[in-house]
């Protein structure tokens, strides 16, 4: 079964809320009770998970890193996740739902994920011969994100990856704790809900909005109740 890190959870946990409020997923929610107190709750877990709402400090980041390498892939991932959006959503819909899925914009030392993953499926959609596939790499080369500006971000995360785990301040064991605490309970709920989807919403254009299921035919559904981790 599907084995989920915390940023997988918390990412996929931040689909399901933003897939939430499609008023089609509201109606097929609403016949089995969900309602806004259901979705402030999820809101509420959300937060927590990501350290908000006891104000978790993350441990700093070497000075040279988050002066100047953290920020350059930041604002990478700021104009080419925007920039690839608004190229395949309307022209190549299944190509874009392969890109994105369960991918959003981070920042801070979380660019690093989101930037690695990002550029790992542009790199496998490059490799693909097939028409689609070509025309969509084509449109993006056009609109800028082109092998030379994706192995530009390569270099920086890989000089982000070369930082000495040394460099870096221990986190507090108990935040950690909490943290790892949190994200489970919010889990919990998106489970929940994920599960009464799937029964909810027959419409899997529905389901792959609120992310609980793939575009992709050749791969299946995810389980309803993946195995922590």
């Amino acid at each position: 079964m599907a084995k989920y890190s915390n940023h997988d959870k918390i990412s996929k946990m931040m689909t399901m809320l933003r897939g939430l409020q499609h008023p089609a997923i509201q109606q097929g929610l609403a016949r089995h009770g969900f309602d806004q107190e259901d979705f402030d709750e999820g809101w509420h877990l959300m937060d927590a998970a990501m350290g908000r709402s006891f104000a978790f400090v993350k441990p700093a980041l070497p000075k040279n890193l988050l002066n100047e390498v953290i920020p350059e892939i930041d604002r990478w991932e700021n104009t080419h996740f925007d920039v690839a959006d608004a190229a395949l959503k309307r022209r190549y819909p299944t190509v874009h739902a392969e890109l994105f899925q369960n991918l959003t914009k981070m920042s801070g030392n979380e660019v690093l994920l989101s930037v690695t993953t990002f550029v790992n499926r542009y790199e496998a959609l490059s490799a693909r011969t097939g028409d689609t596939d070509k025309a969509a790499v084509a449109l993006l080369h056009k609109r800028g994100i082109t092998p030379d500006s994706v192995a530009g971000v390569k270099a920086l995360l890989e000089k982000a990856r070369n930082i000495r785990s040394s460099d870096l301040p221990a986190p507090d064991p108990e935040k950690v704790r909490q943290m790892d605490k949190a994200v489970e309970e919010m889990w919990a709920w998106y489970q929940d809900w994920a599960q009464i989807a799937r029964v909810a919403l027959p419409n899997k254009r529905l389901r792959i909005h609120l992310g609980i299921s793939t575009a992709n035919t050749s791969k299946p559904e995810e389980p309803e109740t993946p195995a922590a981790g």
